[in-house]
């Protein structure tokens, strides 16, 4: 396998970005303020969230 560098910012301000979109996965980097939130949406795929710093509520 070659390995691939995904590049992503890293800021304190809002960030939606895709770091990665095929036909088998998507990958988005997202960084929001506090109180900041999302639309609703659905989805007919798994989604998997990763907190690395902060809280979440789903």
């Amino acid at each position: 396998m070659v390995e691939k560098k995904f590049v992503f910012q890293q800021v304190d301000d809002r960030v939606i970005e895709r770091i990665v979109g095929d036909e088998n996965v998507n990958v988005n980097h997202m960084i929001l303020k506090k109180g900041d939130a999302l639309p609703q949406h659905y989805s007919n795929s798994n989604m998997y969230m990763i907190v690395v710093r902060g809280n979440i509520t789903l």
